[in-house]
């Protein structure tokens, strides 16, 4: 009859302890990941290699582009394999750290870079 009260003292540690466990876990929040949050938005300039400057906003899961020619497109976000890009059907803008390539309708990428605020 031994073997029913072993396993009390044993049962009751497991219990305690898991209870100890998930009052611990605590689950990581993201940038948007509750609905009071609004996404961070980021800016840069970015400076380009064919003379036009890119005023670019990133918020959330899209850029605003601003060229220095007038135009304005809002770019989706795109999986990317390091660094970043966002292109919609003809507009590209992807890069790594401050360096970028900025295409527009198939033409050969620019290469642009971030510029610090003075």
């Amino acid at each position: 009859m031994r073997s029913r009260h072993h396993l009390g003292p044993i049962l009751g540690g497991l219990v305690i302890g898991a209870a100890i466990l998930s009052g611990c876990a605590e689950r990581p929040v993201s940038v948007t990941d509750t609905a009071t949050s609004a996404p961070k938005i980021f800016t840069a300039r970015y400076v380009c290699d064919d003379g036009s400057v890119l005023d670019v906003r990133f918020q959330g899961e899209t850029a605003t582009v601003a060229t220095s020619t007038g135009g304005t497109v809002v770019l989706p976000q795109r999986v990317s394999g390091s660094g970043f890009r966002y292109a919609d059907a003809g507009h590209s803008l992807r890069g790594k750290g401050r360096a970028a390539n900025w295409t527009v309708d198939g033409t050969t990428a620019t290469t642009c870079q971030d510029q610090e605020p003075d």
